[in-house]
Parts: C-alpha cells; structure tokens; sequence
C-alpha cells in the first residue's frame, strides 16, 4: 500500500500501490467476444463493496463499448442507460376535424411524418360521406381514392367525383365540393 514498509530480500521498501476508496470511475470499457461488457477499474486496491469499490461506468463509455446503444435503436418513450430512445415502431397516423371552406377544401398540416393513407368522414342533412385515399408509394402518380356516399336508411352509392388532394411531408389538403361548410373528421396514417 503506499506509505506503507516492508523488507524484501532484506531491503527496505516503500509502498505506492493507491488505496482507492469511495466511487471510483472506470478508465475503460469494451465487449467479450459473447457480448458481455468488460470494464477495467483503476489500478490500486479497494476494499470493493455498495459505497466504498463501487465502479462508474458513464454512458458515453457504455456507448463506445456498444455502438447500438443509441436513440435510433430504442424505442421512442424508453431509455437504456440514460438514453432516450427515439424510434417509431409500426405506423404513426394522427386524427382531428377541419371545417371544409366554401370550395369544400380541408388543409392539415404539422404531421410528423408523411400520410399513406387519409381517411375522410362528413355528413349533410341528406348524405353521409367516407372518403380513403391511398398514396402509392411505389408509383407516386398512381393514387387512390373512393368516396362512398350513404343515406342513413342505409342506400350506398360510390361516385370518383372531381376533387384534388396533395400530401407534401407532415400535410395535406383535400377538396371535396360537397365537404363545403361541413365539418370534416379526418385520420391520416403513414
């Protein structure tokens, strides 16, 4: 121990082996061929035990031993070792209500992510309305939509009315003349 004598092959000597006492830091970490984490204390002896050999390993250390340890790779809402996972897991969507303006247009914007699919409901005083529209996503300019009309004695009608609908990143609008003045329930899905 430093400070500490003794006679070796009759010769005096002094200790410089620290005692180390209280938390101490790890000086590095890595990985064991099967995964487990390696993690060198300071040289020196302790005692070891809750409190007094207890050895710190930071995060950014835990990082550089495993590089997956990383937003992108947990789930958003969880955290791993102090950090906060910001994945997406399955598809996001988003739902509100718009009024349709005079040319029975709705505008939805500040989605975090672009939609695939959006979904239009609206009713007058005579018809009910439900609107799918489909993005393709492997031939853009081949999109999708139907709206299916229903009267509350429960006649169904289809028609491919005259509209027009842009989705563009986190929005999209859609005009619908015969959304004009109705309120207009709306789920977009990614």
């Amino acid at each position: 121990m430093s400070g500490k004598t003794a006679y070796v092959n009759g010769q005096k000597i002094t200790g410089n082996m620290p005692n180390l006492t209280g938390i101490r830091n790890a000086t590095g970490t890595a990985r064991w061929p099967n995964g487990d984490l390696a993690v060198y204390p300071e040289r020196g002896y302790q005692k070891g035990g809750a409190g007094d050999g207890e050895i710190r390993v930071t995060t950014a250390q835990l990082q550089a031993a495993c590089g997956d340890l990383a937003p992108q790779n947990i789930v958003s809402g969880a955290s791993i070792f102090g950090v906060t996972g910001t994945a997406i897991v399955g598809r996001r969507f988003a739902s509100g209500i718009a009024i349709g303006n005079a040319a029975g247009r709705i505008d939805v914007a500040g989605l975090a992510f672009t939609p695939t699919y959006v979904i239009l409901e609206a009713a007058d005083s005579i018809y009910a309305y439900r609107n799918i529209y489909r993005r393709d996503s492997i031939f853009p300019n081949l999109n999708h939509s139907v709206i299916v009309m229903y009267i509350p004695s429960g006649t169904i009608g289809m028609e491919r009315p005259t509209y027009s609908v842009t989705i563009s990143g986190g929005s999209f609008y859609f005009a619908y003349d015969r959304f004009a003045g109705l309120t207009v329930g709306w789920v977009a899905i990614e």
